[in-house]
């Protein structure tokens, strides 16, 4: 078929095609946040649909959450903890386990962390998250983590002070996070612990380019599969007439090589 007769025959699919990606609805990212401010000082183990609480060590559990001023929680008045205290550190053997029912593809918690006497030193405490692909947490199965970072805080050499809130964050293309410990880092010897405070939990079972690794994210929108399928035709389309107009105008030994996509690639943190 000559070029202008396929220019003649493929552009009302191509102006459907359009048409019908425009009024097709985007599928919206189902993220969902958690701000723990319903039921206060509480055992929350299975109170939120999709997942379930679990105290790393029994002895410190259940996981509850406390009631706190406004300036201490991240949002409303309550912030996550377990029965013996609301503020972590693996110091004290205390950890908050959150096991998903299915297996989600991004995962944030927002940390803080508190000082809570006078004597000027840090280094230990610091509030840390990790992503697990199996609810049995080990080594094996871990994916990494994200730590809480916020240079120039205040508080990081203060005493007596809270530091500013940081979300940790965990993003998988693949999906397969099927949970997350939380905690603050042991001190070392000599250091004052910092204790870690936690608040605000957000999840995605999809995942959502807007989300990255050590990005926030939320809210945004992936196209659903018939768009797709209609941008692909499209873009078909398109490429298919160019590539006739070329072949009919260009000379033999000046043709245009097929366009390349370039490479994408995702860099995860260690």
């Amino acid at each position: 078929m000559k070029p202008r007769a396929l220019t003649q025959t493929l552009a009302p699919l191509a102006a459907v095609a359009a048409a019908t990606v425009l009024a097709l609805p985007s599928a919206q990212a189902a993220l969902v946040t958690l701000d723990f401010d319903g039921v206060i000082e509480t055992d929350i183990t299975n109170d939120f649909a999709g997942l379930r609480f679990r105290s790393a060590d029994p002895t410190h559990g259940p996981v509850r959450t406390w009631a706190a001023t406004p300036a201490l929680a991240h949002s409303g008045s309550n912030v996550l903890g377990l029965a013996s205290t609301l503020a972590l550190s693996q110091t004290d053997f205390t950890a908050i386990d959150i096991v998903f029912d299915a297996a989600v593809s991004f995962v944030s918690i927002q940390a803080s962390f508190l000082v809570i006497n006078g004597l000027g030193l840090g280094g230990g405490g610091l509030p840390f998250m990790w992503a697990y692909r199996s609810e049995d947490f080990n080594e094996a199965t871990r994916l990494g983590g994200d730590t809480w970072n916020l240079p120039g805080d205040s508080c990081l050499t203060g005493t007596f002070c809270q530091s500013g809130y940081d979300p940790l964050r965990w993003a998988s293309p693949a999906g397969g996070i099927k949970g997350i410990r939380i905690s603050g880092s042991a001190a070392a010897l000599g250091d004052v612990p910092r204790r870690a405070v936690f608040d605000t939990l957000s999840f995605d079972e999809q995942y959502d380019t807007a989300y990255g690794i050590g990005n926030g994210g939320g809210g945004g929108t992936v196209p659903v599969p018939g768009s797709v399928a209609l941008v692909a035709l499209a873009l078909g389309w398109l490429g298919a007439t160019g590539r006739a107009r070329r072949r009919s105008t260009a000379p033999a030994d000046n043709r245009h090589p097929a366009d390349a996509a370039p490479a994408r690639t995702t860099a995860l943190p260690p």
